[in-house]
C-alpha cells in the first residue's frame, strides 16, 4: 500500500500552490507577465466548471448550442483578459520610456 497520495492529488496540490504563488507575486509585483499568469489562473477554474455543466446540458438536450454559446463566452473572457494584458503592457512600456528619458508618443 503506497504511503503517498495519488498522482491526481499531487497534481491538484501542485496546481493550487502554483495559483497561490502567482497570486502572491501579483500582489507585490505588477509585471505584465505575472498579470497574464494571474488572469489565466483566475479564469481557468470557473471556465472548467462551466465546461462540465455545459457538457451535461449538451448531453441532456442533444444539441450543440450549449457548446457554441460556451465557446463564445470563453472567447469573450479571453479577449477581455487579452485587452487587460495589452493595456498593462502599453503602460509598462510608457513607464520604461519615461524612466529612460525617451519621448513618449
Amino acid at each position: 500500500m503506497p504511503r503517498h497520495g495519488t498522482l491526481a492529488q499531487f497534481r491538484r496540490g501542485r496546481d493550487l500552490r502554483r495559483c497561490g504563488v502567482v497570486e502572491l507575486v501579483s500582489r507585490h509585483e505588477r509585471s505584465v507577465l505575472v498579470g497574464a499568469a494571474f488572469l489565466s489562473a483566475r479564469n481557468d477554474v470557473p471556465i472548467n466548471l462551466v465546461i462540465i455543466v455545459m457538457g451535461v446540458l449538451t448531453a441532456w438536450t442533444s444539441s450543440g448550442w450549449p457548446d457554441l454559446v460556451l465557446g463564445l463566452v470563453i472567447i469573450g473572457v479571453n479577449v477581455s483578459a487579452a485587452k487587460e494584458i495589452w493595456d498593462a503592457a502599453h503602460q509598462e512600456q510608457l513607464a520604461a520610456k519615461a524612466l529612460a528619458g525617451e519621448d513618449i508618443d
